[in-house]
């Protein structure tokens, strides 16, 4: 009985931190949602989770919520971005964590785990699927004007500028 309310209780907790992430992210974009509205859509946003394979329906639910709430299409967009950008730095941090303690002498383990299982293979074409990826974004980038469509680049010029106007401070505040 007590796990359950604990898992309620921390479910709760989760929801009020992502209902205030949601609302700061909206503000740094340049709108406005009431914290009653925040809430609401990250209650959508998590039934979708619940609801769809790897949890793909959070965000798109999370819009139409931000949709609902009259917000500008553009600016829901920009403050989902704005929450998930936020998100990253936390995710890397806990990896790094995480590959520290755990693998401390992972050389060792992987050199010996490869030299016995046919994964060394794997490997290789990871690792040339991995360099053809990192050579089409650098043709991407270096490439003529009329490479990529003009209204794609504006568009992510666009949407990189609302994250960068983002404050520093908020981006921070919302990644704990």
């Amino acid at each position: 009985m007590i796990n359950h309310v604990l898992a309620l209780a921390l479910l709760g907790v989760d929801c009020v931190a992502r209902a205030w992430r949601i609302q700061l992210a909206t503000w740094t974009a340049g709108g406005r949602l009431s914290f009653r509205d925040a809430f609401r859509l990250n209650l959508y946003g998590e039934a979708a989770s619940q609801l769809t394979p790897n949890r793909l329906g959070g965000e798109p639910a999370r819009f139409l919520g931000l949709n609902e709430a009259r917000l500008r299409p553009v600016t829901g967009i920009v403050a989902i971005g704005v929450e998930v950008a936020c998100e990253w730095p936390v995710f890397l941090l806990v990896g790094a964590a995480l590959f520290g303690y755990y693998v401390p002498d992972w050389r060792d383990a992987a050199r010996t785990w490869l030299h016995r299982h046919r994964a060394g293979e794997l490997v290789t074409v990871e690792i040339i699927a991995l360099v053809v990826l990192v050579t089409v974004y650098l043709l991407q980038r270096l490439a003529r004007a009329g490479f990529i469509r003009h209204r794609v680049r504006r568009q992510w010029r666009v949407a990189w500028a609302h994250v960068r106007r983002a404050p520093r401070w908020a981006q921070a505040r919302s990644s704990p």
